[in-house]
Order: C-alpha cells, then structure tokens, then sequence
C-alpha cells in the first residue's frame, strides 16, 4: 500500500509541469502575456493552497495580534516566513 501510493503522489507531482505549461499556453494567454498567465495561476494555485492550510496556523497571543503565543509558535512563524520568502523567490 506504501508503495502504491509513493507512485501515486510521484505522478500526480510529476504531471504538475506539463499541465502548468498548458494552462498558460491557452486561455488566459490568449489575451495576456505569458508572463502575466503564469503569474495569474501562481496566484491562484498559492490562494487555494494558503485558503486551505489556514486553519492550521499557528496561534497568536490572546492579547496582542502581533506576538505569537508562545516560543513554539514564534518559531514557527519565523521559519515559516523565511520558507515563504524562498518558495516566492523561486516562482517569482
């Protein structure tokens, strides 16, 4: 079972590119730069990532909505930002 699924995940990420490339190659490149196309379906595939990840962040503090509740989650925060910052590097 681990094995078929290690196949499965390895060809739904393998198909990523060529169905990217596709999708900017046709409809939204039709009337807009390639460029644009591509940065119009990363916003989209981020928006829905981010949409669907947020309940899982972690917790802030009770009295301030810009501390983090404790140094677990500060780290977290930290570490995730810094993951961000190199994930939008490498699609920008």
């Amino acid at each position: 079972a681990a094995f078929a699924l290690l196949n499965a995940v390895a060809c739904v990420w393998g198909t990523q590119h060529p169905v990217i490339k596709q999708c900017v190659e046709t409809g939204y490149a039709q009337t807009h730069s390639a460029l644009a196309a591509a940065g119009m379906l990363n916003l989209g595939r981020f928006a829905v990532g981010a949409l669907v990840f947020a309940p899982f962040l972690p917790p802030l503090a009770r009295g301030s909505a810009l501390a983090p509740a404790d140094a677990s989650a500060a780290a977290s925060w930290r570490y995730g930002a810094e993951l961000g910052l190199w994930t939008f590097a490498g699609f920008a």
